[in-house]
């Protein structure tokens, strides 16, 4: 199993979703057997595998498995155990991806809360949070107040990380999807070609998320 799941996690780092789907699901038949659907191990698999079908865009399902593992999770591990809002945290990301965005902004807002208070404000799973709230500003049209949340991150981000890690090219490509959106199309134009250099040389010129950069540099060229 644990050699199943090293693969199949480096294939979801490659972008190959379909086969990682594959793989995760033999893993959790496997675990299930073996180790109960309760255990901990069990429940990080399947949210993993909701994360999957959440990235392939087949939100009913990732929803309908996220919800079993955080109703699971907070039962065996408790409602603030970090595990428990994690799976809340990809609940409204989901919910984000539906464009139900007052629902996303609540549940966002909840994980934030205890995040920070729990883990602290530069820690990066609670930055994580807040860069969502972020998207769902900017998906609101708050362009603004996204932009400035947008900057925060990154500050915060550039003191704790290195310049080219994954999570600050993230910030950095979502801050111009904002300025694009207020027709700032040269200021967009160039922070979208840094970061698909970056990405390029990081994650490959075929990684979904350089391609993703490519598109909207591409969009405005």
């Amino acid at each position: 199993m644990a050699s199943q799941k090293k693969r199949a996690y480096t294939l979801i780092d490659l972008g190959q979703y379909d086969k990682a789907l594959t793989l995760l699901n033999e893993v959790v038949k496997e675990e299930k057997t073996i180790r109960g659907e309760d255990d901990p191990h069990t429940l990080k698999t399947q949210h993993n595998l909701a994360y999957v079908l959440k990235k392939m865009k087949k939100y009913d399902d990732a929803f309908s498995l996220y919800v079993h593992v955080f109703e699971r999770r907070g039962q065996v591990l408790g409602n603030d155990h970090p595990d428990t809002l994690s799976t809340q945290h990809n609940l409204a990301s989901v919910l984000h991806d539906q464009k139900k965005y007052r629902e996303a902004l609540k549940m966002y807002s909840d994980v934030l809360e205890v995040r920070t208070e729990t883990l602290g404000f530069d820690d990066p799973a609670t930055l994580n949070t807040q860069h969502n709230i972020a998207l769902v500003l900017n998906a609101q049209g708050n362009y603004e107040e996204a932009f400035t949340l947008f900057a925060n991150i990154l500050d915060i981000q550039k003191d704790i990380l290195h310049d080219n890690h994954p999570n600050i090219l993230a910030t950095q490509h979502n801050m111009a999807a904002v300025l694009e959106h207020q027709n700032k199309i040269e200021e967009a134009y160039d922070l979208y070609s840094h970061v698909f250099q970056m990405r390029s040389t990081i994650l490959g010129e075929r990684h979904p998320d350089t391609l993703n950069t490519k598109e909207c540099m591409d969009a405005l060229g």
